[in-house]
Protein backbone atom coordinates (compact mmCIF):
# COMPACT_ATOMS: atom_id res chain seq x y z
CA UNK A 1 0.00 0.00 0.00
CA UNK A 2 2.80 2.29 0.53
CA UNK A 3 4.27 2.14 -2.86
CA UNK A 4 1.22 2.81 -4.66
CA UNK A 5 0.78 5.76 -2.35
CA UNK A 6 4.53 6.95 -3.27
CA UNK A 7 4.19 6.54 -6.88
CA UNK A 8 1.30 8.67 -6.41
CA UNK A 9 2.71 10.89 -4.31
CA UNK A 10 5.81 11.10 -6.93
CA UNK A 11 3.69 11.40 -9.85
CA UNK A 12 1.52 14.27 -8.75
CA UNK A 13 4.47 16.70 -7.65
CA UNK A 14 6.09 15.96 -10.71
CA UNK A 15 2.43 16.68 -12.68
CA UNK A 16 2.47 20.00 -10.32
CA UNK A 17 5.60 20.98 -11.44
CA UNK A 18 5.38 20.86 -15.08
CA UNK A 19 1.78 22.06 -14.31
CA UNK A 20 3.42 25.13 -13.15
CA UNK A 21 6.35 25.72 -15.95
CA UNK A 22 3.80 24.72 -18.17
CA UNK A 23 1.38 27.49 -17.47
CA UNK A 24 4.05 30.06 -17.03
CA UNK A 25 5.07 29.06 -20.63
CA UNK A 26 1.73 29.79 -21.85
CA UNK A 27 1.01 33.03 -20.18
CA UNK A 28 3.80 34.76 -21.54
CA UNK A 29 3.46 33.14 -25.32
CA UNK A 30 0.13 34.52 -25.02
CA UNK A 31 1.13 38.15 -24.05
CA UNK A 32 4.05 37.77 -26.52
CA UNK A 33 1.50 36.73 -29.48
CA UNK A 34 -0.74 39.56 -28.61
CA UNK A 35 2.47 42.44 -28.99
CA UNK A 36 3.78 39.98 -32.16
CA UNK A 37 0.25 40.59 -33.86
CA UNK A 38 0.62 44.19 -34.17
CA UNK A 39 3.89 45.27 -32.75
CA UNK A 40 3.62 48.88 -34.24
CA UNK A 41 0.18 49.39 -32.02
CA UNK A 42 1.65 47.73 -28.71
CA UNK A 43 4.90 50.28 -28.76
CA UNK A 44 2.74 53.07 -29.64
CA UNK A 45 0.19 51.87 -27.24
CA UNK A 46 3.20 52.55 -24.90
CA UNK A 47 4.60 55.67 -25.30
CA UNK A 48 1.04 57.12 -25.86
CA UNK A 49 0.35 55.98 -22.23
CA UNK A 50 3.74 56.53 -20.90
CA UNK A 51 3.04 60.55 -22.55
CA UNK A 52 -0.62 60.71 -21.31
CA UNK A 53 0.65 60.11 -17.54
CA UNK A 54 3.38 62.51 -17.98
CA UNK A 55 1.22 64.99 -19.37
CA UNK A 56 -1.63 64.52 -16.75
CA UNK A 57 0.87 65.76 -14.56
CA UNK A 58 0.88 69.11 -16.07
CA UNK A 59 -1.14 72.18 -14.24
CA UNK A 60 -4.11 74.21 -14.97
CA UNK A 61 -5.05 71.09 -17.16
CA UNK A 62 -2.65 71.94 -19.88
CA UNK A 63 -1.84 67.76 -20.51
CA UNK A 64 -5.77 67.62 -21.79
CA UNK A 65 -5.21 70.54 -24.40
CA UNK A 66 -1.58 68.86 -25.17
CA UNK A 67 -2.48 64.79 -25.22
CA UNK A 68 -4.35 65.31 -28.89
CA UNK A 69 -1.32 66.63 -30.59
CA UNK A 70 1.13 64.48 -28.72
CA UNK A 71 -0.99 61.40 -29.83
CA UNK A 72 -0.65 62.65 -33.82
CA UNK A 73 3.00 63.41 -33.14
CA UNK A 74 3.31 60.02 -32.03
CA UNK A 75 1.23 58.22 -34.44
CA UNK A 76 3.42 60.23 -37.24
CA UNK A 77 6.42 58.91 -35.48
CA UNK A 78 5.20 55.19 -36.13
CA UNK A 79 4.23 55.60 -39.58
CA UNK A 80 8.10 56.95 -40.32
CA UNK A 81 9.65 53.62 -38.07
CA UNK A 82 7.13 51.30 -39.42
CA UNK A 83 9.06 52.37 -43.12
CA UNK A 84 12.22 51.78 -41.47
CA UNK A 85 14.71 48.81 -40.70
CA UNK A 86 12.09 48.44 -37.87
CA UNK A 87 9.50 48.13 -40.30
CA UNK A 88 10.93 44.92 -41.55
CA UNK A 89 11.53 43.65 -37.58
CA UNK A 90 7.42 44.09 -37.26
CA UNK A 91 7.10 42.15 -40.34
CA UNK A 92 8.90 39.38 -39.26
CA UNK A 93 7.07 39.59 -36.04
CA UNK A 94 4.00 39.32 -37.33
CA UNK A 95 5.52 35.90 -39.19
CA UNK A 96 6.54 34.64 -36.21
CA UNK A 97 3.31 35.33 -34.30
CA UNK A 98 1.25 31.89 -35.49
CA UNK A 99 4.25 29.62 -34.21
CA UNK A 100 4.55 31.38 -30.80
CA UNK A 101 0.58 31.13 -30.73
CA UNK A 102 1.13 27.23 -31.47
CA UNK A 103 3.90 26.81 -28.74
CA UNK A 104 0.81 28.34 -26.79
CA UNK A 105 -1.31 26.10 -27.52
CA UNK A 106 0.75 23.53 -26.77
CA UNK A 107 1.82 24.23 -23.19
CA UNK A 108 -1.79 25.40 -22.28
CA UNK A 109 -2.55 21.53 -23.49
CA UNK A 110 0.26 20.22 -21.42
CA UNK A 111 -1.02 21.97 -18.49
CA UNK A 112 -4.37 20.82 -18.67
CA UNK A 113 -2.71 17.17 -19.04
CA UNK A 114 -0.79 17.41 -16.42
CA UNK A 115 -3.35 19.22 -13.83
CA UNK A 116 -5.28 15.84 -14.80
CA UNK A 117 -2.65 13.79 -13.55
CA UNK A 118 -2.31 15.87 -10.83
CA UNK A 119 -5.34 14.69 -9.15
CA UNK A 120 -3.54 11.91 -7.70
CA UNK A 121 -2.30 14.42 -4.80
CA UNK A 122 -5.46 15.60 -4.35
CA UNK A 123 -6.68 13.30 -0.82
CA UNK A 124 -9.94 13.65 -1.74
CA UNK A 125 -10.01 12.18 -5.44
CA UNK A 126 -6.17 10.77 -5.26
CA UNK A 127 -7.46 7.90 -2.77
CA UNK A 128 -10.38 6.76 -4.71
CA UNK A 129 -8.08 6.48 -7.55
CA UNK A 130 -5.60 4.69 -5.66
CA UNK A 131 -7.56 2.32 -4.59
CA UNK A 132 -9.33 1.75 -7.90
CA UNK A 133 -6.07 1.32 -9.30
CA UNK A 134 -5.21 -1.34 -6.66
CA UNK A 135 -8.24 -3.02 -7.26
CA UNK A 136 -7.24 -3.59 -11.31
CA UNK A 137 -3.93 -4.96 -10.01
CA UNK A 138 -5.59 -7.37 -7.65
CA UNK A 139 -8.24 -8.44 -10.29
CA UNK A 140 -5.97 -8.96 -12.81
CA UNK A 141 -3.31 -10.76 -10.30
CA UNK A 142 -6.49 -13.08 -9.32
CA UNK A 143 -7.48 -13.75 -13.18
CA UNK A 144 -3.81 -14.78 -13.92
CA UNK A 145 -3.78 -16.87 -10.38
CA UNK A 146 -7.45 -18.65 -11.60
CA UNK A 147 -6.11 -19.15 -14.89
CA UNK A 148 -2.54 -21.18 -13.63
CA UNK A 149 -4.47 -23.35 -11.58
CA UNK A 150 -7.83 -23.97 -13.23
CA UNK A 151 -5.52 -26.25 -15.85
Amino acid sequence: MGLFKSIGKAIGGIAKTVSNIAGKVADVAGKAVKIMQAPEQALSGFIKKAAGGLLDKLPFNLGNMIKPFAEKVIDGGMAMLSKSNLGSLFEFAKKLAPKVGQLADFAEKVKQTADKVGTFTNPAIGSSAMNNMREMFSAAQADGLAARYAA
